[in-house]
């Protein structure tokens, strides 16, 4: 009998998911996005004042601004969403798909839960919708967060914002937040801290948008435990996905209708 038969496994400690890696990946995923918004802001000043732009025009520089804010938008989240999809298949290698509440749990699940998920993401927006405005206020167009004015800006910003909130942000949002984050905190401060965690993190992580409309962090709060719910009672995230999918579509839809 070999001697090593009886030795536990070696796992490699580089890819053992914790909170402070998953921490480290969510860090990393929001530094991504800064810095690429403030290269691209710089990239187009820069090319404006060599193409002779006026700055002291403020029609001039609200163009640049826009131009900026989407090239921003379009690459940082772009970038930032495969380099946390390419770490989290190598960092935690044995962990992504492992379906405990201590694992990333990247899985599908069957269909039922996927369309059942799908409609109660609909059915939180569709309430959010409804009952936000009694409650208060909800601000101009000039107080919106930068992705809110591209979704009211007919156009090709429209259509990156709708690429972006319905490919790209569900299942990368969610790999990160319910499957990464969610895992490495259960394992190092147990469930009832990793479900408050990621859920305070998933809400701070969208501050930009609902600075000014305070109901707004409320219903995102509340996407976010419901995505938290489903990845943990289906043991997957594809459920959380599509939850997160009928909530963006919805508020899309809706603007859409309203420009």
């Amino acid at each position: 009998m070999n001697p090593q038969e009886n030795q536990p496994e070696n796992t490699a400690t580089s890819s053992q998911l914790s909170a402070k890696r998953a921490f480290a990946l969510f860090a990393l995923f929001l530094a991504i996005q800064t810095l690429t918004g403030l290269l691209i802001g710089v990239i187009v000043g820069v090319v404006a004042v060599l193409q002779g732009a006026n700055l002291q025009d403020p029609e001039v520089m609200a163009q640049i601004n826009q131009q900026a804010i989407l090239l921003a938008t379009i690459s940082g989240f772009s970038l930032a969403s495969i380099i946390v999809l390419y770490l989290a298949t190598h960092w935690f290698p044995q962990e992504i798909h492992e379906r405990s509440m201590n694992g990333a749990a990247w899985k599908i699940g069957p269909p039922q839960p996927l369309f059942l998920s799908f409609g109660g993401g609909l059915l939180i927006a569709i309430t959010y919708l409804v009952l936000a405005p009694l409650i208060s206020t909800p601000p101009g167009e000039e107080s919106m967060g930068p992705f809110a004015q591209m979704t009211t800006t007919p156009g090709l910003q429209q259509i990156v914002a709708l690429v972006i909130a319905l490919l790209l942000a569900p299942p990368v949002e969610e790999l990160l937040f319910r499957g990464v984050m969610f895992g490495g905190f259960c394992r190092s401060f147990g469930p009832a801290w990793a479900a408050t965690l990621t859920t305070l993190l998933f809400v701070a992580s969208h501050i930009t948008e609902a600075l000014h409309f305070w109901p707004a962090f409320l219903f995102i709060g509340l996407m976010a435990l419901a995505a938290l719910w489903l990845r943990v009672f289906t043991r997957t995230i594809g459920p959380s996905i599509a939850l997160h999918f009928g909530y963006n579509l919805a508020m899309l839809s809706t603007i859409l209708l309203a420009t």
